[in-house]
């Protein structure tokens, strides 16, 4: 392996993302689920506009998309992330 990246990435339940203002002057462009990473950095730029007060047609359609679901509530989010990780490690089984 020459070369290799590690990091967080931000995920939401159902994979969509989180875009626009989350509470007054606080701005979030997150939960790209690790797959949109050229989406991620554009939602970047495009959130740093929308902050300063920028309008165009690419805000106004990630404006637009829905918001993640919620979350529930322990425990019971913690029993259900415990059975989607073992279902998921189970259905790649054949991969190690």
């Amino acid at each position: 392996i020459a070369q290799s990246w590690t990091g967080v990435i931000g995920m939401t339940r159902d994979n969509r993302a989180v875009f626009g203002r989350v509470a007054p002057g606080v701005f979030a462009s997150a939960g790209y689920n690790g797959v949109g990473i050229p989406r991620g950095t554009a939602s970047g730029a495009l959130i740093a506009e929308y902050a300063l007060g920028g309008e165009s047609d690419a805000i106004r359609d990630a404006l637009a998309l829905a918001d993640p679901a919620k979350l529930p509530p322990r425990p019971f989010l913690d029993l259900g992330a415990r059975v989607a990780l073992a279902w998921r490690g189970w259905q790649q089984r054949s991969e190690r």
